[in-house]
């Protein structure tokens, strides 16, 4: 197989979607929002204002899009056309001692060497990676052979925390590994197993971006899809949950999701012609205490562009040549039991729907509930940089939605929606007190709210309906609320949330800190840079050396800022 096109079928991403709240967007949000990052950082002391918790200790990680290349060229591969598109770069707020340092610093993939090689300017290297939505620039694609020593991955969309160590990930199987201080990519991630333990035959084709973790808040689980390509006449796509223990994935369930598929069947145009029977997408799934649920969205993948393409053939990009979305067909949501590692049940929906982040699920009762973000549309071909800058012609509405399910049966008792009132008819990047009350019930769940750009933060109450806000704010463009708990918290709620913003009043990113109670700010911290759109973000809890005030003024003397050295 090819594995250029089998590698744009693993390199997937994470999504915002599209508000149709009423609320001016910033004049320059083109040139700040998806601009580009001039400049790589070590760790360099930021001006704080208000007051930050000295009990915040680690680094705040944020995945952000180093450079979506000149929005004003008109040529092919000169500039990314879709959010999801931007190179990827990692952003990092330590905290420590109410201080704030900040560091950036490019993932060091394929990608990124030819962007380097060509001084940062997209209008000589092109697109030159895999994307979801942008054309790419043949030529400049095919140089990635010239630099086989680094990941082909560009892992922009979360990060995993396996054991002291912490991975970049997009939706492939592996992410890129960096260290936490110096920010410096260390390569793709050393996983001890080859492929799961499995053939080379068998193929991952969907690894959902986000992941779940054990009580003991070190074992990962995680989902993949495989493809049996031994036999192309009888294709068989299994679906496993597997977890990470001492850097190995083990897997732990694998059950058949779609076919058997015979390739000969997919017609002239490279269509496989029964919707229903090809596999659906995954980017997050659904723990309980003692369940998995995996909601199978109607996102379907057609295995024909890849079994019909040459190696010669153009590169497409993934979302928009390989998956069609339908919402005439019933969505599956399969139930694996994390005792027996067997599927113990499935329950459909009527419709098709799309979903993307989970809130909580839980147990009680004898019922099973499913609180998730679903959607009854292709939210992700709405995502265009283009339709986020002028507003889109089709607003989006997001479904903040709780399925009950009857556990004796399997049955699914009713839907409900968890946020009816809704201030935006869009949200996203959805969170909760995670360490604390993952697969237990809960109260408060804090979510962004978009128009078209995420312009506020949301804390939900799922028990009453109620939220309250902060912002929008003039200029301001925050991202995902992260929850970090207080010390000896005693309520849900004792902690603060901690999100990065965009100002693009002044084209610097900052680091907000909010009162979780009462949901007002604290404090910031004011980076020196532009941070543009990037997914999702990340707290790593670390204690660190408390330092004289000798040593921290000679540790701000001796920090640097640099770009990065040219190959």
């Amino acid at each position: 197989m090819n594995g250029q096109r089998l590698q744009i079928l693993i390199i997937v991403f994470s999504v915002i979607v599209v508000s149709t709240t009423c609320w001016k967007l910033p004049d320059n949000i083109r040139d700040t929002y998806f601009g580009t990052i001039s400049k790589e950082h070590s760790y360099t002391s930021t001006k704080v204002h208000g007051n930050i918790p000295d009990w915040i200790e680690g680094y705040f990680l944020h995945q952000s899009c180093g450079t979506y290349g000149n929005q004003s060229n008109p040529e092919i591969g000169a500039k990314a056309v879709h959010s999801f598109d931007g190179l990827g770069a990692v952003a990092s707020f330590k905290f420590k001692e109410g201080a704030v340092d900040f560091g950036m610093r490019f993932y060091e993939t394929q990608s990124f060497k030819i962007w380097d090689y060509y001084d940062w300017d997209m209008d000589k290297s092109k697109i030159a990676w895999s994307t979801s939505f942008s054309p790419v620039n043949q030529k400049q694609f095919r140089k990635w052979e010239n630099f086989q020593d680094y990941t082909g991955d560009n892992p922009f969309v979360t990060f995993w925390k396996i054991g002291d160590n912490v991975e970049a990930m997009s939706e492939g199987p592996a992410g890129v590994w960096f260290d936490l201080e110096s920010l410096e990519t260390k390569g793709e991630y050393p996983f001890k197993d080859n492929n799961f333990g499995f053939p080379d035959y068998m193929t991952p084709i969907n690894n959902p971006a986000h992941e779940h973790y054990g009580e003991d808040g070190v074992t990962v689980y995680g989902v993949t899809a495989m493809m049996n390509v031994s036999d192309v006449t009888n294709i068989n796509i299994m679906r496993m949950i597997y977890k990470i223990q001492d850097e190995e994935r083990i897997p732990m369930v694998l059950f058949q999701e779609a076919g058997p598929l015979d390739s000969r069947l997919c017609n002239d145009e490279g269509t496989y012609p029964k919707l229903k029977d090809r596999s659906g997408y995954l980017h997050s799934f659904a723990m309980t205490q003692n369940y998995f649920v995996l909601p199978i969205s109607t996102f379907f993948i057609d295995l024909c562009k890849i079994f019909k393409s040459k190696p010669s053939d153009p590169v497409l990009p993934g979302f928009a040549s390989y998956y069609n979305y339908t919402k005439d067909i019933p969505t599956r949501f399969v139930i694996v039991s994390k005792q027996s590692n067997q599927v113990v049940g499935e329950f459909t929906t009527s419709d098709g729907i799309f979903v993307t982040h989970q809130l909580n699920s839980y147990e009680k009762d004898g019922l099973m509930y499913l609180d998730m973000l679903t959607y009854h549309a292709n939210i992700y071909a709405l995502l265009t940089i283009k339709n986020i800058v002028e507003k889109p012609t089709t607003p989006i509405d997001t479904h903040v939605e709780r399925f009950v399910i009857d556990m004796s049966d399997w049955s699914l008792v009713k839907r409900i929606d968890l946020y009816p009132s809704a201030e935006f008819k869009t949200v996203e990047f959805s969170t909760i007190n995670y360490e604390h009350y993952s697969s237990k019930p809960y109260k408060y769940a804090y979510m962004t709210g978009l128009n078209p750009a995420v312009t506020t933060l949301i804390k939900l109450n799922v028990e009453t309906n109620k939220a309250v806000y902060w912002g929008p704010h003039d200029g301001l463009l925050p991202s995902e609320p992260i929850f970090i708990p207080s010390p000896n918290a005693v309520d849900e709620d004792d902690g603060v949330i901690v999100t990065n913003v965009l100002d693009t009043n002044t084209s610097k990113g900052i680091v907000v800190v909010l009162d979780a109670k009462s949901f007002t700010e604290l404090g910031r911290a004011v980076s020196s840079e532009l941070m543009p759109f990037g997914l999702h973000s990340r707290f790593i809890a670390r204690k660190f050396e408390r330092r004289s005030r000798h040593s921290l003024l000679r540790f701000l003397s001796d920090s640097s800022v640099h770009k990065v050295t040219r190959v």
